[in-house]
């Protein structure tokens, strides 16, 4: 996080990974995740902060660490925290199935 403050960006890009959410609850990922919001707008208020929705897992081919209804309680925060806080959100659908599992094979 130093890093960012010291380099002053425009812009940062924000992506969160399965493995940030493998083994927490929603309720401590949406603290966790409104945490690190907030110190990066404190630290860097000039800069604009880009997030991106969690990509969905191919469950069905594969052993995950957490599975796609997860992923989906932790878009549906990450959305309402961006919300609420005025972040751009970035909503990568495209990989999104209607039953929001990544296409095997």
């Amino acid at each position: 996080m130093e890093q960012v403050k010291l380099l002053e960006p425009r812009k940062v890009y924000l992506m969160t990974g399965i493995d940030d959410v493998a083994n927490i609850s929603s309720d401590e990922f949406k603290k966790q995740y409104e945490s690190l919001l907030m110190l990066l707008r404190e630290q860097n208020p000039s800069t604009e902060l880009i997030v991106f929705n969690m990509l969905p897992v191919n469950d069905v081919d594969y052993t995950t660490s957490c599975n796609n209804e997860q992923i989906m309680r932790c878009n549906k925060e990450i959305f309402l925290l961006c919300v609420k806080y005025g972040f751009v959100i970035l909503i990568c659908s495209l990989f999104m199935s209607e039953v929001a599992s990544c296409p095997g094979r």
